[in-house]
């Protein structure tokens, strides 16, 4: 029966089982947090661990560092390129958000951030910048994604931020055009047509029609007229696999039904 090696003691280094000889290193970060990973040989673990505090020293990314995975800035710009292919509107606000997450989180180690860490930072911002609910809620979705980048390219394997408490709808503001808003942004479609030559009328029955329906930008100008029915004074409204899980209708008012008309002239040419 061969007999059992005996190992020289070691600062940081233990056999994780008994004889199992798969040996662990405990290794002090720059951070003055510790991490326990499992190298493998004994010889493995002291090499790993002369490495890192050699690096420490010396000034140098140290091992235990390279070995505890991407940072949340790694995460940070696959997320910048996920939103760039899409448009660079999107891209510029998602980095707006990402450098004010950046200076807290940039160097930490991904895997290693906590749904606690998040959220506080999250409720501190929101508390001293007087978020809305829905800024909030922006932030965190920028933090899923930021993680759920990683996921896909297989950096990581969780997403803390999906844990994250989201701000209560109830808190959401409502807004809501006064008249004074309202003449003016009319005042200054006719000034602009005046200006440009452009079709007033057809320009005032756009605005009209998405005050009275409260239908987004995006539904407004994506209709097509098989979904709009002046007759009954109805809009059906296609389903979104995000926004709207289940089909709508938004009801044309008195005010919105002519607007309606001149825009199917205007269509119909």
């Amino acid at each position: 029966m061969p007999r059992k090696p005996v190992y020289e003691k070691h600062v940081g280094v233990s056999e994780k089982v008994p004889d199992s000889d798969e040996w662990s290193v405990r290794l002090i970060h720059t951070d003055g947090s510790r991490t326990v990973r499992i190298v493998g040989t004994h010889d493995d673990a002291v090499k790993a661990y002369k490495q890192h505090e050699a690096a420490k020293l010396l000034g140098l990314t140290p091992y235990a560092e390279i070995m505890r995975g991407p940072k949340f800035s790694d995460l940070v710009e696959l997320a910048a390129e996920f939103y760039k292919e899409q448009s660079e509107e999107k891209e510029t606000n998602f980095l707006r958000k990402a450098n004010r997450m950046l200076p807290r989180f940039g160097k930490r180690v991904a895997a290693e951030l906590t749904t606690v860490e998040l959220e506080n930072w999250l409720l501190d911002e929101a508390d001293e910048n007087e978020w809305a609910p829905g800024t909030q809620n922006a932030y965190k979705t920028a933090m899923v994604v930021i993680f759920r980048q990683g996921i896909d390219a297989n950096l990581i394997k969780d997403n803390p931020a999906k844990l994250v408490l989201s701000a209560k709808d109830a808190n959401r503001r409502m807004r809501f055009f006064s008249e004074e808003e309202e003449q003016r942004i009319r005042q200054v479609i006719l000034e602009r047509a005046k200006r440009f030559r452009s079709d007033w009328e057809e320009q005032l029955a756009q605005i009209d029609i998405a005050i009275n329906t409260g239908m987004r930008k995006s539904e407004q100008f994506g209709l097509t007229w098989d979904r709009v029915h002046l007759r009954d004074g109805l809009i059906t409204l296609e389903k979104t696999k995000k926004l709207m899980p289940n089909a709508r209708r938004a009801r044309l008012r008195p005010r919105s039904i002519r607007p309606g008309r001149v825009s199917q002239q205007a269509f119909d040419g």
